[in-house]
């Protein structure tokens, strides 16, 4: 039985850090390929805040992660990413207006963000926001220390060593 558990869990972790490869390779691919705009992988997309237009929501140095959905899905409410024609920086904002394809927007810090956006089509939208990642500026920073790349290096031999060490203790305990 134990054999059969063992089994299962190391073909879970090897599909998951499969899957997670695949992703950040077609991730770093179609970012070399396409500088200029934004990457998407499966509808899903990573950018970092350099506005406080958001504040408290998000925050400079957060990150968001959106997906794209339908057009039609696209609510007031929601807080989505765009990017309009002749820009090169995505806005994420909040939908306060929908009109048919016309969508307004607008931040929601009340001291930086008194009016509305100028209106735009639903298809400048790159997603809707998923998830936000606080105070990811913080890692960044970190990790591209002297330190942060020895704490990373280090981190990852630990996490395969210590992967193939109770790997091999499983299967010793198998074999008994």
């Amino acid at each position: 039985m134990l054999k059969i558990i063992y089994k299962i869990v190391s073909f879970l972790i090897a599909g998951l850090f499969l899957i997670i490869f695949i992703f950040f390779s077609i991730y770093l691919v179609k970012r070399i390929i396409n500088k200029d705009k934004p990457t998407t992988v499966f509808g899903i997309a990573f950018f970092e805040v350099a506005s406080g237009s958001m504040e408290p929501e998000i925050y400079i140095g957060d990150l968001v992660v959106t997906r794209k959905i339908k057009e039609e899905d696209y609510q007031v409410g929601m807080t989505v990413t765009y990017l309009l024609p002749d820009t090169k920086t995505p806005v994420t904002h909040k939908i306060v207006k929908r009109d048919g394809n016309t969508i307004t927007t607008r931040g929601i810090n009340e001291q930086t963000n008194n009016t509305d956006d100028e209106p735009f089509d639903v298809t400048y939208i790159i997603g809707k926001k998923i998830a936000i990642l606080p105070k990811y500026y913080k890692f960044v920073n970190f990790i591209k220390s002297p330190i942060g790349i020895i704490a990373f290096v280090i981190g990852g031999f630990l996490v395969i060593e210590g992967y193939f060490y109770i790997d091999k203790k499983i299967k010793k305990k198998i074999k008994n």
